[in-house]
């Protein structure tokens, strides 16, 4: 085979590899395209709102799987009970584009209230435990993020996938950190007086129960 043909079909494989890529067959997560309500949200110091737009492949949808999502809450480092969560299983109204997310909605600097929407679902307003604080007391908050805007992440079946973390302290420092480096959370957990991690996980559920 001539050198000019070797070339050819060697790119050509490359393309069809690329191409191959790009069609996921795994269940994914994204920012949707309502983050202008999202910064909104935040602008008017309401608290902090995420959106994402969930994609589940055809050949996915007649098993039994479902999306759960909640909140682990650290005061002072110590996991709470779990007051806040929500799952739906698969159905053909989920196949793509469906909107998922969390509201945390501020109501004074010593309450905290979450809310979940998964699919056509959604939770009520629950207020969020957090550390009773001085209101004279020096008061640090941030947000970080689990993913950027411009990622798409897998949600493989059975594995946490942390959609954000929110830390609030009375030491007047907030450290910078990426919610991906467990090393890194495990000592804000330890290092903030509240902690609250929104996560998101595929599970197999039996018969389509949970």
């Amino acid at each position: 085979m001539k050198r000019n043909q070797w070339i050819a079909l060697l790119m050509s494989s490359m393309l069809l590899i690329g191409g191959c890529a790009k069609d996921s067959s795994a269940v994914t997560l994204e920012y949707s395209d309502s983050a202008a309500y999202s910064q909104t949200f935040e602008d008017l110091r309401l608290g902090t709102a995420r959106f994402y737009d969930l994609t589940i492949p055809n050949e996915l949808q007649d098993q039994a799987h479902r999306i759960s999502m909640w909140t682990d809450v650290y005061l002072n480092g110590k996991l709470q009970d779990k007051i806040l969560g929500l799952a739906s299983e698969f159905d053909p109204d989920m196949l793509s584009g469906t909107k998922w997310g969390f509201l945390i909605l501020d109501k004074g600097q010593q309450h905290k209230y979450g809310k979940l929407y998964a699919g056509s679902g959604s939770t009520s307003l629950t207020e969020l435990p957090s550390i009773q604080m001085n209101e004279d007391a020096p008061f640090s908050v941030a947000w970080d993020a689990g993913f950027t805007d411009e990622e798409r992440v897998e949600l493989q079946l059975g594995e946490p996938q942390i959609l954000g973390v929110l830390r609030m302290n009375t030491k007047n420092r907030i450290n910078t950190f990426s919610p991906k480096d467990e090393t890194a959370l495990q000592a804000e957990i330890a290092f903030n007086d509240t902690v609250y991690i929104m996560y998101a996980m595929l599970e197999q559920t039996s018969n389509g129960e949970y």
